[in-house]
Formats: C-alpha cells, structure tokens, sequence
C-alpha cells in the first residue's frame, strides 16, 4: 500500500481498534446513504476530521480489526473442514 494509506490506516486502527463496535477501516468514501432522503456526504460527516467512524460496508481497502480477522479466519477454516 502508498505510505499515505499505511499512516492513515494506522491511525484509524489506533483510534478505534478498541472498540467493541468496530470491525475495519477502508478506503470507500462515504458517499453512500443507508437512510432515505438524507443529504450527500461529501467523503464524509461535517464537523468531524479526516478519519470518523460510520457503518457502512466497505469492500475497497478493507484492512479489518485484528479481533475480527481472527474471529473470521477461524470461521473459514472451521468452513472448510
């Protein structure tokens, strides 16, 4: 990855990795909406700095918590059996 994604993926793991609610950081902007009606993003909520916490399913630059990665490793090889 750029080092530019390598920091900031350190600090989004820092600051929410302890976090019970918490399973990854990504790359995807936040440009899309669960809700109906409500307004664009713009990459992310207004008032908040570059790194923020919202649910949404990011598949691009997924880096998962490690509680999850492990949780789910252990999963796909209980899977395969």
């Amino acid at each position: 990855v750029s080092k530019q994604f390598w920091r900031w993926l350190r600090l989004c793991h820092a600051l929410y990795d302890d976090r019970r609610d918490f399973a990854g950081c990504t790359l995807q902007r936040a440009d899309l909406c669960a809700l109906s009606g409500c307004p664009s993003l713009k990459g992310g909520p207004e008032n908040v700095g570059p790194i923020f916490m919202y649910k949404l399913v990011g598949s691009w630059g997924f880096s998962p918590s490690a509680k999850h990665w492990k949780n789910f490793s252990e999963w796909g090889r209980k899977f395969r059996r």
